[in-house]
């Protein structure tokens, strides 16, 4: 079992600003997200929140600025942060020939995870539903049920972090019991 230092926010960042050309799109955004804690970004259209969010996974280097991932800078310390962090975007292609476990399977191998990813993914599809039709392909899974398989290959690896992108409330609701309890 993993132990977390619970004083070291989850995530951290300073100042971040983001520019493309000529138009501010993030003006010195600063926050700290304590270990444990949902917390959403919310605003209209062109609010800045996506681009935030993209930066703040590593997919995006802001223009200035600092985010920090359990206690790692995602400008220095780029693989250690990353490697606390899972990630649960909109629109992330599966391979729809595959089962659930399979894609789960699939997964672990690549993170090069060893063999306690096998309960983990077993406890992630019964905490979702998705164990009811172990034989079901991915091709056959209705849009929630897509869902809820990207958050199972966020949090398989049990990071520190994890973050998700416009779930359904079914999932936010699930998610929070599979979130594993936070210790010192």
């Amino acid at each position: 079992m993993q132990v977390f230092d619970c004083t070291v926010p989850a995530v951290e960042v300073t100042d971040l600003t983001q520019r493309f050309g000529a138009v501010l799109a993030v003006n010195r955004v600063s926050l700290s997200i304590p270990a444990g804690m949902c917390y959403g970004i919310v605003g209209p259209n062109g609010a800045g929140k996506t681009t935030t969010l993209t930066a703040m996974c590593g997919l995006r280097e802001p223009t200035s600025g600092t985010v920090r991932i359990a206690g790692h800078d995602l400008r220095t310390d780029r693989q250690a942060a990353l490697a606390q962090l899972g990630i649960m975007m909109d629109g992330l292609s599966l391979p729809e020939r595959l089962t659930a476990t399979e894609v789960l399977r699939y997964s672990a191998g690549l993170r090069g995870l060893d063999d306690s990813w096998r309960v983990r993914a077993e406890d992630l599809l019964e905490i979702l539903g998705l164990d009811a039709a172990p034989r079901a392909l991915i091709v056959e899974y209705s849009t929630g049920m897509r869902k809820k398989i990207n958050l199972a290959l966020a949090m398989l690896h049990r990071r520190r972090v994890r973050h998700a992108s416009r779930r359904d409330p079914w999932c936010r609701a699930s998610g929070r019991n599979a979130l594993p309890p936070t210790t010192t």
